[in-house]
Parts: structure tokens; C-alpha cells; sequence
């Protein structure tokens, strides 16, 4: 397989690409690139995680190096035990204000500390030196981070799960505004109702429920997913409500089924009408999209409680950028770390914050 590295050596740019077997381990690759500098000793970063010797250097991954300097920063090692532990799926389980504590600080939040280029070594070795002047342990920090940062992406796919869905509300509309007209023309004959079923059975019948029903969901709807784009679901009671409307719509369907099929009213007779099939399957499908609704508002609920606010913030400010190949993030890091540099140059003076590239 291909790998291609990317770093400097002094003045020297170096953007190699090497041949290795497949499942090549970490040393392999160290080994390789420290030949071709003619014997220099360099670390390899992948994804913002240090390589090592033992770990498999993944397919199609851009592997960062550096030549080893004494007078530089600590390099960025994990500790060997905590390779063998498996990254558990992040979601509602994370506890947002421990994960703050560890991360930020007075002078750094999450819009400074997320928005790193957590792919250049540099980067990663000034924020575990900074850690270490908190007190902070660099290792625990770190997982803190890719944790966040998984629930930062997670929470942005869920915010554009939720609104297509919830918008999807509209497609209910034109079946609901048709009723299907008896062949024959044949009035409802109402000589045999009392007044109450003259009311729910003509006059307000099934369908002028649904209806009502129907509106009040894509007002719900509609606030819901303003909120969803402003990064704000306030005390959770829109959401509370939409689920309710979700949860009747499918109880009726429920009785449409039921009471079509047990010849009850106001569906008696229609089992035997040509048109039950379409609506059964229509009426089906829509319990689907409704039950697949209410999914995607938990899963998008747990990882948006998974979050603080100022989190919530920076993943919609970089909510087009999750879309974006990791060669034009790699490019973007790059344009900002130059001009970053370019600011440090031009201002040589001790920076008291959190000192990042």
C-alpha cells in the first residue's frame, strides 16, 4: 500500500510517498522514512494520534512526521495499555461539564481549543505542556477531546437528520386534503344517526381530525427545527410536544388498522371498499416515517444534552465544514496555521494563553 508523509527537516520540505506491505506496523514505516533522511530519527503522527511501533499504519491516511529535537516540546506519546482500550461509541453518556473542566479554562473555551489543527504535531505538544501547567493529566485530556469532537460530528449529522425529517411532515399534507368520492355519487344516508354521531361521524369526522391534528404538529415542527438550527431547544417543551403529536398520529393509524379490520366505526364497511389497500399501505408507511421520527428526536436529544452550550456553538459555526474532504480540512489547517505563524512573527512577545500554533 501507498503511504504518503508530510513534514519538514529544517528548512527542507519533505512530501514522500512510501510502498509498504499491507498492515504494515508503525516501526516499519519510522524505519523507511528515517532511511530516506539519511538516518534521522523522526516521529509519525496520524489523525493527531502519535504512531507507534506497534500499531498498524491505516490505509490512505496523510501520516505527519518531525524530526526529533531536544529543545522542542515533549512529543505527543500515548501510553502503550491505552492502545488495547476500544473507543466506546460517544453519545448521551458523555457528562459535558466534567469533559469542560479538563478541556478549558478561563482562557481558553471550546471555540479556541476545538478549532485547532489537531493534525500538526506542534499543536498537540503546546496544548499537553499547557495541560501540565493546569494539572491536568495530557493522556485524559486527550481522550476527553476525541470524545468531544466524535459528539460534536455526531451531533451535526443528527441536527440535519432531525430537521429533513421533521420537514418531511409536509409530505402528509395533499393525502390529507383528498377524500375518495363513492363511485356512485351515493349521499351519506344519516337517517339512522343520533346527534353525536351525526357530529363525530359527518360533520367532524375522521379526517377533519387528522387535519386539526396535522397543523398543530407542523406548527410544533417548524419551531422545532428553528431551534434545532439555532443550537437552542430551550427547556425541551417543544420537542415534548412534537413527540406527543407523533405518538397520537401513530395511534390512530393504529385504529384505522384495528377498527377497519373489526368493522368498527367510524371505518365500518371500508375493509370491503377497493380503496383499503392503498390506504393501509399509505396509512403503514406513515406510522414508519413517524416511528423513524421519534428516533432521530432521541438520538438528536441525547447527543445535543451530550454538549454545552458554547460546543453546541462551534459545531454549528463549523456545521458545512463536517462535509468537507480531510485533504481540503488538512488545506484549511494548514492556511490558518501559516497565518498564525505569520501573527507570530510579527508579535515575538511571551503569549499567556493557551499556547497554540
Amino acid at each position: 500500500m501507498l503511504v504518503k508523509v508530510l513534514g519538514s527537516m529544517g528548512d527542507r520540505p519533505i512530501n514522500e510517498i512510501f510502498n509498504l506491505r499491507e498492515n504494515a506496523r508503525g516501526e516499519e514505516l519510522r524505519a523507511a522514512v528515517s532511511d530516506r533522511l539519511e538516518g534521522a530519527e523522526v516521529e509519525l503522527f496520524c489523525m493527531g494520534r502519535a504512531l507507534s511501533n506497534e500499531d498498524i499504519v491505516p490505509a490512505g491516511c496523510v501520516i505527519h512526521m518531525r524530526v526529533v529535537d531536544p529543545s522542542r516540546p515533549p512529543a505527543f506519546e500515548a501510553r502503550q495499555e491505552q492502545s488495547a482500550i476500544p473507543r466506546k461509541d460517544s453519545g448521551g453518556a458523555r457528562d459535558p461539564d466534567q469533559a469542560a473542566e479538563i478541556l478549558y479554562d478561563e482562557e481558553a473555551g471550546p471555540d479556541q481549543v476545538l478549532g485547532q489543527n489537531w493534525n500538526d504535531p506542534e499543536v498537540i505538544a503546546r496544548y499537553r505542556q499547557r495541560l501540565r501547567e493546569r494539572g491536568v493529566n495530557p493522556e485524559v485530556a486527550q481522550r476527553k477531546l476525541d470524545e468531544t469532537l466524535r459528539v460534536i460530528k455526531k451531533y451535526q449529522h443528527f441536527v440535519l437528520f432531525f430537521c429533513v425529517l421533521t420537514a418531511m411532515e409536509l409530505l402528509a399534507w395533499p393525502a390529507l386534503t383528498h377524500k375518495i368520492v363513492d363511485p356512485g355519487n351515493n349521499p351519506v344516508d344519516t337517517s339512522a344517526m343520533n346527534k353525536w354521531e351525526k357530529f363525530f361521524l359527518h360533520t367532524c369526522d375522521y379526517m377533519f381530525w387528522l387535519n386539526a391534528l396535522w397543523w398543530f404538529t407542523i406548527f410544533a415542527g417548524f419551531v422545532c427545527i428553528l431551534r434545532a438550527m439555532a443550537g437552542d431547544q430551550g427547556d425541551v417543551t417543544c420537542i415534548s410536544i412534537h413527540r406527543f403529536f407523533q405518538y397520537i398520529y401513530i395511534a390512530f393509524n393504529i385504529y384505522f388498522l384495528i377498527g377497519s379490520g373489526f368493522d368498527l366505526q367510524p371505518f365500518r364497511g371500508f375493509i370491503q371498499k377497493g380503496s383499503w389497500v392503498s390506504m393501509a399501505c399509505a396509512v403503514v408507511l406513515g406510522t414508519l416515517f413517524r416511528a423513524a421520527r421519534l428516533y432521530i428526536s432521541y438520538q438528536y436529544m441525547a447527543v445535543y444534552s451530550a454538549l454545552k452550550p458554547k460546543e453546541r456553538v462551534y459545531a454549528h459555526k463549523n456545521m458545512v465544514c463536517s462535509a468537507v474532504r480531510p485533504d481540503e480540512q488538512g488545506g484549511q489547517g494548514a492556511q490558518a496555521q501559516n497565518g498564525n505563524q505569520a501573527n507570530n512573527e510579527a508579535n515575538p512577545g511571551p503569549n499567556p494563553g493557551l499556547q497554540m500554533a
